[in-house]
């Protein structure tokens, strides 16, 4: 969708090329080794490699503070659900007793296995992850077959099920409320303290993080400036916000 718009600007020929593997590390871990000068740049699950390259998770193979920052594109507030079989409606019946509960997840260096990994940690529930699944619609049947219980993924992703009572909400990990699902508390919500609270936060400031656009390490600034504004000037393209608006994006 952003591609047209981007070689509108830059005057070039923009070939994409999609990645993938391990929640998108590998590709990031081939941005890090590739030349330097501009011409090759990725879209990165942020929540996923910030998560994994913090927390040193088996497969990181760069730094996050040498990438090269160009733009972010869309923020994704995030949602806990669980499926309807299951019998906690709220927050708090979870962590009243969470008794076997079974999180789906694609695999360890994935948002949605990072994201479950820092739920539990934030709110002291003790359950199983259970990896292996090629993406978040993959979790989503396997909940409705009742093979897991529960997944973390976008508002956007969930939003159907919830609204046509197959999936339950039970927290949003964003600051604020979100307009479709008012009813539904954020994470900051639950009166957590001390190193719950503070994990919550750091969640937060992950979920923030969204989907950057990156480039290599060591890219020369003259040329960073060339793709930041480019990417500026995409985003404030009023074809494009037509076009995201029509889409529901």
């Amino acid at each position: 969708m952003i591609a047209p718009y981007l070689e509108e600007e830059l005057g070039a020929d923009v070939v994409v090329q999609n990645e993938t593997g391990a929640g998108g590390l590998l590709a990031i871990n081939n941005l890090a080794v590739a030349e330097p000068d501009g011409l090759t740049i990725a879209i990165a699950n942020g929540p996923g490699i910030g998560g994994s390259a913090l927390g040193e998770a088996e497969g990181v193979q760069f730094e996050l503070e040498e990438l090269s920052y160009l733009a972010r594109i869309a923020g994704e507030p995030k949602v806990w659900v669980v499926g309807s079989h299951t019998p906690w409606e709220t927050i708090e019946d979870l962590v009243a007793d969470p008794g076997g509960l079974r999180i789906g997840a694609t695999g360890p260096g994935a948002s949605t296995y990072v994201d479950a990994q820092l739920l539990l940690a934030a709110t002291g529930i003790d359950a199983e992850i259970i990896t292996g699944f090629e993406g978040g619609e993959e979790v989503a049947l396997a909940i409705t077959g009742e093979d897991v219980d529960s997944m973390v993924a976008t508002v956007d992703s969930r939003l159907q099920l919830i609204q046509e009572g197959e999936h339950r909400a039970l927290v949003l990990l964003g600051a604020e409320r979100h307009e479709d699902l008012p009813e539904v508390p954020t994470i900051l919500e639950l009166g957590l303290e001390g190193e719950q609270e503070t994990i919550a936060l750091a969640h937060l400031e992950l979920t923030e993080f969204g989907r950057p656009f990156i480039a290599p390490p060591g890219v020369p600034e003259d040329r960073l400036e060339v793709l930041r504004t480019a990417f500026e000037n995409v985003a404030n393209n009023p074809d494009l916000l037509e076009e995201a608006d029509r889409l529901g994006l």
